[in-house]
């Protein structure tokens, strides 16, 4: 996202946005098709993954982790409460980071800015993430995956509380 974003945007300045589309487009047939091909995994076992939702089959490296939550056949996870708060979790998550990701250059543009700097925005957001991900991690292994999860989600809302007060910023 760091260089696609900046790079669709110099694509569309240059030659519209319908064959900035189709030049991505044929940019995923000629480069990312043909690597998906060669490299995607298939079958459960390329992934040390018995068929139908099977416990792993793969030999563990390194030392046992102590506190490993113990496996879970699907219809169990389909009865927990937390798997549902999980999953609601990630949808409705999902649901505000990509109305916000989509519309975010147009946002810094309507504030004021330049299309090209709201497309670094954007590029710089998912420069930061590759940090951001490592970090929170690091930080879920030492405090728990609910409390990182949490302290993420609050990091969410903050960033779409800031875009919403582009208006009110001065100008850079």
């Amino acid at each position: 996202i760091a260089l696609v974003v900046p790079a669709t945007e110099k694509l569309i300045v240059g030659l519209g946005w319908r064959n900035a589309y189709f030049a991505l487009a044929g940019v995923m047939l000629v480069a990312v098709v043909p690597l998906n091909l060669i490299l995607q995994r298939r079958r459960p076992q390329d992934m040390g993954l018995l068929p139908d939702f099977g416990v792993t089959v793969a030999r563990e490296s390194g030392p046992s982790r102590q506190g490993r939550v113990s496996e879970a056949t699907l219809a169990e996870a389909l009865r927990d409460i937390r798997f549902w708060g999980l999953a609601g979790g990630f949808v409705f998550g999902a649901l505000p980071v990509h109305m916000v990701l989509v519309h975010q250059v147009a946002a810094v543009v309507d504030a004021g800015y330049s299309r090209e700097f709201g497309a670094m925005v954007l590029g710089l957001t998912g420069f930061f993430t590759i940090f951001t991900m490592i970090g929170m991690g690091t930080i879920s292994d030492r405090i728990g995956r609910e409390w990182a999860y949490t302290i993420g989600s609050l990091a969410l809302v903050g960033g779409i509380v800031v875009i919403l007060l582009l208006d009110a910023m001065p100008q850079m």
